[in-house]
């Protein structure tokens, strides 16, 4: 089976809207808002992701029960990343792996897909607490996907 397909099929089954985009070189692109992903990049002659996607993505039933759980849901594909992270993740620097939390305003988010004349955007306004200050800062994340001509 197209894995590019299944992934896309999975999602769209359980609720997370992808949206896949075929390039003008026959390259794809399958873009997941929630979380402002881009969880899959397929060459125009392969099924083959050049990202890693969490194996729970696989099935309907394991994506459900994946993103059903409590945790941070790392669905894999490209994002993009706040810092400092000790800042935004950490709550206490003494024990920085056992209190690193990404905080659902950061990732998933709330990403809006806008087509645009060129290509697509992932755009998200979130607040983020800085734990450290203790202060909150808005923050717009904005992602493009443009068609580029390979040189």
């Amino acid at each position: 089976m197209d894995m590019s397909k299944n992934l896309q099929q999975v999602l769209q089954k359980i609720g997370k809207a992808p949206e896949g985009i075929v390039l003008p070189d026959s390259s794809r692109v399958l873009l997941l808002p929630y979380g402002g992903r881009i969880l899959g990049l397929y060459s125009g002659d392969s099924d083959e992701n050049f990202f890693w996607t969490n194996p729970a993505l696989n099935s309907v039933a394991t994506a459900r029960a994946y993103y059903d759980r409590a945790g941070w849901p790392n669905s894999g594909g490209d994002r993009t990343w706040l810092s400092p992270e000790r800042e935004l993740f950490i709550s206490d620097s003494s024990r920085a792996w056992e209190t690193y939390q990404v905080p659902p305003s950061v990732d998933p988010a709330n990403y809006e897909l806008q087509m645009t004349y060129e290509g697509v955007r992932l755009v998200s306004r979130m607040i983020v607490k800085q734990l450290q200050s203790g202060k909150s800062v808005e923050v717009e994340v904005a992602r493009s996907i443009l068609p580029s001509v390979n040189r």
